[in-house]
């Protein structure tokens, strides 16, 4: 399969080691620095087990060699606040960086995921994310196809995963051209862009979900139910909303019991039926209903009633929408695979065709 892009011009090169300072200004401990100087890029990231990493980039030479410790130290002190010194150092890498994505992601038998799949610069730090999603994506399509579901499942890792890996290509291709500014105008330009966005707090808001890639939009993957015209918090293709937890119906067993949170309890992995109604309305008969699924029944809100805050999991549009209760199939990613309205007209053949996207429903239940 054809490995499309293009390669930077620039090498890049990495170090893990023991920083001191001598000086007023000591290493990041809690934070990631970028020296955006005219000399080239200093990245200085604190390790979890203590020390740092350093990346700089710099001409390609041709070497293929990792940079030893003089070398680092000599980018070092040009770019860096001064009276930092290399300590032991335990790792080094020289590389050039490759902007490039696979054409297809699949054939017949074959997946790629991973760096087999895209390659970027290391800029955001998004190339982990991108590859473990990519692994974890494709694991449980597997996973469920092995267990009954329709193989044609497997048909949607490309159409999901391949525009992730686009966008996250992009992004980092845009940030390393950022980084990587030289003339003064264009320089000043992107200090004071990045210095208003700072304090406004727009780079948290807007950059950080983007890198963690938690705002990924997969609305129109063929693995999730079409929108249903409610623009809410519960929308098909998006991650599931993060809420309290009180858990009132769950399969006996569940390593999930003791989770005070929605998230908490999806972190194991499984598709799970979530229906929000109140006891006394149509959820305990929905969660009957879910087979061997994980159910969890969250009191939810009737018709007529005040229309609830945008911090619970109905917000305005949804509590628009004019029924008491809904059942939401999340899948094992988090991400919510459809919805079904409960208590209306048509909800018995709803519920049915949602949870129809769930593997095996009837056979051996999945840890």
């Amino acid at each position: 399969m054809p490995f499309e892009g293009s390669t930077y011009g620039r090498e890049f090169l990495l170090g893990d080691a023991v920083l001191h300072a001598s000086g007023a200004v000591p290493p990041p401990e809690r934070e990631a620095q970028y020296h955006l100087t005219p000399r080239g890029v200093l990245v200085v990231v604190a390790l979890p087990k203590g020390g740092h990493r350093v990346f700089f980039d710099q001409a390609a030479g041709g070497v293929t060699e990792p940079p030893d410790r003089a070398e680092l130290q000599t980018l070092l002190d040009a770019r860096g606040p001064g009276g930092w010194r290399i300590g032991d150092l335990w790792w080094s890498s020289r590389f050039q960086v490759h902007t490039k994505v696979a054409a297809a992601f699949r054939r017949d038998a074959v997946f790629l995921a991973g760096d087999a799949a895209h390659c970027h610069s290391p800029a955001g730090g998004q190339g982990l994310n991108t590859g473990v999603q990519d692994g974890y994506d494709i694991g449980w399509k597997l996973a469920a196809v092995c267990r009954g579901a329709d193989p044609a499942l497997l048909d949607s890792y490309e159409a999901e995963r391949r525009p992730t890996a686009v966008t996250a290509v992009r992004n980092a291709d845009r940030q390393t051209k950022l980084w990587l500014l030289r003339s003064r105008p264009a320089r000043a330009v992107r200090d004071t862009a990045m210095r208003v966005l700072s304090r406004r707090g727009l780079l948290e808001r807007r950059f950080v979900p983007e890198l963690a890639q938690v705002d990924l939009d997969l609305t129109g993957s063929p693995a999730v139910s079409a929108a249903d015209g409610t623009d809410g918090a519960l929308r098909p293709g998006r991650r599931v909303p993060d809420l309290p937890l009180t858990l009132r119906h769950t399969r006996a067993g569940s390593p999930g019991a003791g989770a005070a949170t929605l998230h908490q309890y999806l972190a194991a992995g499984r598709h799970t039926v979530v229906v929000l109604a109140d006891t006394t309305d149509s959820g305990p008969d929905a969660a009957r209903r879910c087979g061997t699924a994980e159910v969890l029944l969250i009191g939810g809100t009737r018709p007529g009633a005040p229309a609830p805050r945008t911090d619970t999991p109905y917000d305005r549009a949804e509590a628009a929408h004019g029924y008491a209760a809904q059942a939401v199939y999340v899948r094992p990613d988090g991400v919510v695979g459809g919805r079904a309205v409960l208590g209306g007209p048509g909800s018995p053949a709803a519920l049915d065709a949602l949870l129809a996207r769930l593997p095996d429903r009837n056979g051996d239940p999945w840890p």
